[in-house]
């Protein structure tokens, strides 16, 4: 079922990555932030200071979290225990049987 109309949940996780994608573009300056709301004046000073962590402490939770923003987070991955690993499910498959 798709969202309903008029939903915005896709654009605003986009601020994110946009207000990272500023600072990187004016690192080592923080964004320009004219006409912005205070919102993305907000979101651009903490995007600053994430790629500020990124590039000068070398962190590598801030270059996970980086690369999270900017490629889609990667999947999640649902493990056992190293003696009995779980199956990995390839297919799932529903079956309607007249009876």
């Amino acid at each position: 079922m798709p969202a309903p109309l008029g939903n915005q949940n896709a654009a605003k996780a986009k601020r994110w990555e946009a207000a990272i994608l500023r600072a990187v573009e004016a690192w080592p300056k923080e964004p320009d932030t004219t006409d912005c709301s205070a919102l993305m004046i907000g979101l651009n000073k903490a995007a600053h200071e994430f790629v500020k962590g990124v590039y000068e402490r070398g962190d590598l939770g801030f270059f996970k979290e980086f690369g999270d923003r900017l490629e889609g987070k990667a999947a999640q991955v649902i493990a056992g225990d190293s003696d009995n690993p779980l199956t990995v499910i390839n297919k799932v498959e529903r079956v309607i049987v007249n009876s």
